[in-house]
């Protein structure tokens, strides 16, 4: 009978996990175009929420390409992510001047 080193095993099982998640990651950030519950989600709400509707009236947010063979509206990811990102910084500017 053989022992079980639970450390090791455990560390590989970590680093199989955390590999697979990685893949995921990347397979959903490296996407060139989002549709509409894509990008609910990307902004952190579920798709057909009102809050998510709300975020999409910002004068200031990505507007939609129709440029699928259907017509439905897509986003550049590279946009969306951009405003997240803007919409970040301006959060910690106004923390940061009211500190």
């Amino acid at each position: 009978m053989t022992d079980i080193d639970y450390d090791k095993l455990s560390s590989m099982v970590a680093d199989k996990v955390s590999s697979q998640i990685a893949e995921k990651l990347i397979q959903k950030t490296t996407k060139l175009t989002l549709s509409r519950p894509e990008v609910e989600i990307r902004i952190g709400f579920a798709p057909g929420s009102s809050a998510a509707r709300e975020v999409m009236k910002d004068p200031k947010f990505p507007k939609p390409d129709a440029f699928s063979e259907n017509g439905r509206d897509r986003w550049y990811t590279k946009d969306i992510d951009d405003y997240m990102e803007n919409k970040r910084h301006s959060r910690a500017k106004l923390a940061i001047s009211a500190a």
